[in-house]
């Protein structure tokens, strides 16, 4: 980044809803600290007007075109999960450093090629499993840390949720299915605790309608000594839990709903609760004003010269992949895209 008193120089990739969003809540920092410089989106005129919503200064046609540009530090990539992998390529070989979406590829093969790639360049990449940059989520590390638990040895959660009967959720072309979608967050949550591989993956699943994808699945995690993770996904129910428990032989700590975006959290040392900034905006999806400590935790890194968030480590991202790569496997379901 240069001089870490300048601010941190973005890029947008697909100027979809979820980058709305980001851009929305990315204008409520400091100037001084983080600037919207491009936008970059073949598909739609949406680039045109977020530029003009949020004062981000250039707009590209191509994603190419905007890799070039050497006014940019980080490029955050939201565009449908089948073009992660190549898009990830693109900016890292331009030297940029990436913040991806989760999923940050749809196999462990192309999650291994990006994480090398940007070694290689000695790049800063992380995979947008934004849930680990929430107050709460320090506050679990802490706990865990802290031995208040005792030996872990259960964890459960669930992420429930309907009105996802949508073209880009159920088709594999478009690398739907709800794991990838989102009961990556139940696994995320589980490696909070449980550390690496399991020694075994139990998974059963509900496919769509069309049979290409998973809409929804049970799994199970199994650690050495008895340790488990206990997870349920569903992009066609509502009425579930939605919390996040981990039960040790000692105390418990209690993520309230919705797990991956929280503001409460019971734990053996007390209660905690940190509500999210309120920016006003309508947004597009509920919390997103939380993206500001992902963001500001990018940043961080970057004044730092880090090449990897250490709250999700390049080491976590591939072992989600590879975790999500065997409970499809399981499930017979292969994505044409890495």
């Amino acid at each position: 980044m240069g001089n870490e008193t300048m601010a941190t120089r973005w890029g947008f990739c697909g100027a979809g809803r979820i980058c709305e969003d980001f851009c929305a809540t990315m204008v409520t920092l400091p100037r001084e600290e983080h600037k919207l410089m491009a936008i970059a989106d073949t598909f739609n005129d949406n680039a045109e007007l977020y530029a003009q919503k949020f004062n981000i200064e250039k707009v590209y046609e191509s994603y190419e075109d905007m890799a070039d540009d050497p006014d940019i530090d980080v490029v955050y990539i939201a565009t449908i999960n089948p073009d992660h992998h190549r898009l990830c390529l693109i900016f890292l070989k331009a030297d940029k450093h990436v913040l991806c979406e989760k999923p940050m590829t749809l196999t462990l093969a192309g999650c291994e090629e990006l994480l090398k790639v940007a070694k290689e360049k000695k790049l800063f990449f992380m995979e947008g499993e934004w849930s680990r940059c929430f107050p709460v989520y320090d506050q679990i590390r802490k706990e865990l840390d802290s031995g208040s638990l005792g030996d872990v040895k259960l964890i459960q959660t669930s992420i429930c949720m309907s009105g996802y009967q949508c073209e880009r959720v159920e088709k594999r072309a478009l690398g739907g299915g709800g794991l990838k979608d989102i009961g990556c967050y139940t696994i995320q949550a589980a490696l909070l605790a449980f550390k690496g591989m399991p020694t075994k993956i139990v998974a059963e699943v509900d496919m769509v309608d069309n049979g290409e994808v998973d809409a929804g699945g049970s799994v199970i995690l199994c650690y050495p000594g008895g340790r488990m993770a206990v997870l349920t996904y569903h992009t066609h129910i509502t009425g579930a839990d939605n919390s996040l428990h981990i039960l040790g032989t000692r105390g418990s700590i209690h993520v309230e709903a919705p797990f991956w975006i929280p503001t409460k959290v019971r734990t053996p040392n007390g209660d905690y609760e940190f509500p999210l900034p309120d920016s006003g905006y309508n947004y597009n999806y509920e919390y997103s004003s939380g993206f500001v400590y992902e963001q500001n935790a990018v940043r961080d890194c970057l004044k730092k010269g880090l090449t990897e968030n250490p709250v999700i480590t390049h080491a976590e991202s591939r072992t989600i992949a590879a975790i999500s790569d065997e409970i499809l496997r399981q499930f017979g379901i292969q994505y044409d895209s890495p």
